[in-house]
């Protein structure tokens, strides 16, 4: 029995080390683009992607003009990224990978990196890190009686780690999907309803977004 907990503290050990692409060179490159400024990016794993690593949700990159001049796509939305993320967060094998993470990265684009045989596309080091519940396949899942089942444990980590206030109403959109709720001031995206012991609703909570006449997110907040 003693044997089989320490076979287990030692799975579960190995499980829990990361893996991460930090070389001596990147680092020099990341020092060398230190009057760049940061940026900050919300990513998702898609798996589909041509470089396989992260996709941009929001934020965009500050990209140096000789950078920009090797991509094949100065546009493009996949990147590559290194430095103090961990790479197995990343990898579909790894016991570290989960498909409900999604990460804000702050870091600096430091050159252009070939992923296949004809394209390149943004290398990005990684300085800090953070993951957060979103997996936008659950958060559109509907359950019984047209609920989400999945909402209330992605809310309070959308509130916290997505930008809202400044940003355009199309890309809230593209993150979360189509509201529930749409007027000429407000969106709203159900999150829990309480139906009782009646199969009317009696209490309702959701994620109300309201926005101006141009379009942009004034205020966020969760309304019940």
């Amino acid at each position: 029995m003693k044997n089989l907990f320490s076979l287990l503290a030692t799975l579960l050990l190995a499980s829990c080390e990361h893996k991460y692409e930090d070389t001596a060179k990147q680092q020099e490159l990341f020092k060398a683009f230190e009057k760049e400024p940061l940026d900050t990016l919300i990513c998702d794993f898609k798996v589909n992607t041509g470089s396989q690593d992260l996709y941009i949700l929001q934020g965009k990159l500050t990209l140096s003009s000789n950078v920009e001049q090797q991509l094949s796509d100065p546009s493009t939305s996949d990147i590559k990224i290194c430095g103090k993320f961990p790479k197995d967060m990343t990898d579909v094998t790894s016991l570290n990978f989960n498909p409900d993470h999604v990460f804000k990265i702050i870091g600096r684009t430091i050159s252009a990196e070939t992923d296949g045989p004809s394209v390149k596309v943004p290398l990005f080091y990684v300085s800090e890190w953070d993951k957060f519940k979103f997996d936008y396949d659950k958060w559109v899942k509907k359950g019984d009686l047209g609920s989400y089942p999945y909402r209330k444990n992605m809310v309070d980590d959308i509130l916290e780690h997505l930008k809202f206030k400044g940003e355009s109403l199309a890309n809230i959109e593209s993150i979360l999907g189509k509201p529930d709720f749409y007027d000429a001031s407000k969106i709203s995206y159900t999150i829990e309803t309480d139906y009782g012991s009646d199969i009317d609703p009696t209490e309702t909570t959701a994620l109300v977004i309201e926005f101006n006449k141009d379009n942009v997110v004034t205020r966020v907040k969760k309304e019940e």
